[in-house]
């Protein structure tokens, strides 16, 4: 997973922001990030120590493009096995912190499938 700053493809940004979050303590709900006290502050902060799922994925070290492909990834997976958006799912009631990492998991499964409209490898 080790790559240049700023060249992490999109799964790699899946995989650094599942690590961001791998604790219980580091993942949140109801807001992308929050601070030491458990209160909202700014995505980006120096002073976030939880993200949700997305807040994760946004506050990695990546280009737009990547993040664009993780995010892509992650609300296919969660359409798919939950039926609604990733904010929805990170901050329902009933979702655990190992229900989000599973996410986590099916979305960079998702990486590795191919592009819904690619076109065949030459042969």
């Amino acid at each position: 997973m080790k790559n240049q700053k700023n060249t992490l493809t999109g799964k790699e940004v899946l995989q650094a922001a599942r690590e961001k979050i791998s604790t219980p303590d580091r993942w949140a709900q109801g807001h992308f990030s929050r601070g030491k006290s458990g209160r909202p502050v700014i995505l980006g902060s120096k002073a976030a120590c939880s993200w949700c799922a997305l807040g994760a994925v946004l506050t990695t070290d990546s280009p737009q493009s990547s993040k664009q492909e993780a995010e892509f990834a992650m609300t296919k997976a969660c359409v798919r096995l939950h039926s609604c958006s990733v904010p929805t799912f990170n901050d329902g009631v009933c979702t655990l912190h190992e229900d989000v990492l599973a996410l986590f998991d099916e979305a960079i499964k998702e990486c590795d499938l191919p592009a819904p409209c690619a076109s065949p490898e030459p042969s």
